[in-house]
């Protein structure tokens, strides 16, 4: 007699930090979502001390729809003492982060993530985040290293990497988020969740099918902000995990190389612009990678929203 596999429940957690212009848009995108091969049981929205319409729109989905519940109040804590309580409250089997300034790109990205735990060995699976076509100069500059950095991660050891866990779209397995606490001052929550999964023996597994889109900074400012987090949080990594995950970061030259020289093949302008950019970003992160962060929380962007 064949076994039965039992349907996987799942819970979605939203942080979200004044989310008026995208909340109701990712909302209504996730009504859309097919979800013939799990149970969703409720979309959490943690609400981290916004002070625009964001709890107003949420409370609105939340009178027509039970599964939708808003965690809110006045105080601003951050991100990751969010998803800390978050991980104490939810009941799930499995649990699936989303940032709250993207849209899922089609109907089917919730179903790819949970599809990855059907290897039990799974505790950690990790979705793809594309960015709207950009629109100012600036902007193309940014997306020409991103499309570097894209084809650098979906090259590098077959996508099996700390690099393709954006903190904007993952799911985790209960026996991961019910043994993880991340600690404050770590600000990297989707590095450290990472890490974590390692160090408790679940394996990782990325699903570039599950897309999600979002929008690049407008503004250089915002833009050296968000680029020199992620090239400075990584000594915050050894903190906890040991030196030792030094490896996990590196990226083979020639890999490198052979991704610039294929983006600049058919992008050259935006992959010039792209390199110029990242040669800014080195130098401030140098000079302000230690005022970065200001009571354990980001300093959001706004022209992404």
């Amino acid at each position: 007699m064949a076994t039965q596999t039992k349907t996987p429940t799942v819970s979605i957690g939203i942080p979200a930090y004044n989310e008026e212009k995208n909340i109701g848009a990712l909302l209504s995108a996730l009504k859309e979502q097919v979800c013939s091969s799990f149970i969703l049981e409720r979309i959490f929205v943690l609400s981290d001390g916004s002070s625009d319409k964001t709890a107003e729109i949420v409370k609105g989905f939340a009178r027509t729809d039970a599964k939708v519940t808003l965690v809110h109040d006045a105080r601003r804590l951050g991100k990751i003492a969010r998803l800390d309580d978050l991980f104490k409250d939810a009941q799930s089997d499995l649990l699936i982060i989303l940032d709250a300034d993207i849209i899922p790109a089609h109907g089917l990205v919730l179903s790819e993530l949970v599809n990855a735990f059907r290897d039990p060995r799974v505790g950690l699976a990790a979705g793809f985040e594309i960015p709207y076509r950009p629109t100012t100069l600036a902007e193309k500059g940014f997306y020409g290293w991103n499309l570097v950095w894209l084809d650098i991660r979906k090259r590098y050891n077959k996508g099996i990497s700390v690099h393709n866990n954006p903190g904007s779209v993952f799911a985790m397995s209960k026996a991961l988020y019910k043994n993880t606490e991340i600690p404050p001052k770590s600000i990297a929550e989707d590095e450290f969740i990472f890490f974590r999964a390692r160090q408790l023996s679940l394996g990782f597994a990325w699903v570039p099918s599950a897309t999600i889109n979002y929008r690049l900074p407008k503004a250089l400012p915002e833009y050296l902000k968000q680029s020199a987090r992620y090239i400075s949080t990584k000594e915050k990594m050894f903190e906890h995990f040991g030196k030792g995950i030094e490896t996990e970061y590196r990226i083979p030259a020639g890999l490198k190389i052979g991704s610039l020289l294929r983006t600049f093949g058919t992008h050259p302008l935006m992959t010039s612009l792209g390199v110029s950019l990242q040669a800014i970003v080195r130098v401030y992160t140098l000079f302000r990678k230690h005022s970065l962060f200001t009571n354990n929380t980001w300093e959001a962007a706004r022209s992404t929203k």
